[in-house]
């Protein structure tokens, strides 16, 4: 375990390979806890969101 570059009051479990893939997973984490991507699925708003999560998962190498 290690300090978090950016959080020094958190610890890292290893479970990223970098500091990127942990802020990718928090603002992933953010998008899909969003109110109006539940609420309102089919808006152009929820398609930009779920959109943007599509593009995170493609630079983690998800998909």
């Amino acid at each position: 375990m290690w300090l978090c570059k950016y959080d020094l009051s958190k610890e890292c479990e290893g479970k990223y390979r970098d500091c990127v893939d942990c802020v990718l997973d928090k603002i992933r984490a953010e998008i899909e806890n969003d109110w109006q991507l539940k609420k309102y699925p089919s808006s152009p708003f929820a398609c930009g969101l779920r959109r943007a999560m599509e593009i995170i998962d493609q630079v983690q190498g998800r998909k």
